[in-house]
């Protein structure tokens, strides 16, 4: 897996994924939603903002904090993707997928 992101900004991604494969106990295996520089450009903030991945015991987990959480649409679609990118992650580097820890900020029913 290369990309060639010069000029172009991090490719987060690629970078947990190495953390865990190559480095499972670093506390630092973070995904981050949000580009600071870009923010003014948008119309409304990402609600997600983290995603902290952990290994323990050959399992994965992740924990993501949602800054903004509207129970209907929001919530569930955010379970669901992190969810899924924790199970995809598990399975590129052969661990099995562990909890998903969500954390809500500002909740909105």
């Amino acid at each position: 897996m290369h990309a060639d992101y010069t000029g172009q900004g991090f490719d987060q991604l690629l970078d947990v994924i190495d953390k865990i494969k190559n480095n499972p106990n670093d506390r630092r295996i973070i995904l981050s939603a949000w580009n600071p520089s870009d923010l003014k450009l948008m119309a409304l903030p990402p609600c997600h903002m983290f995603a902290q991945f952990y290994v323990a015991n050959e399992e994965l987990s992740c924990q993501m904090y949602q800054r903004s959480a509207d129970t209907g649409l929001g919530v569930p679609f955010k379970i669901a993707s992190y969810a899924l990118l924790t199970c995809m992650n598990a399975h590129v580097c052969d661990l099995i997928p562990g909890d998903f820890i969500h954390v809500l900020g500002d909740f909105k029913t």
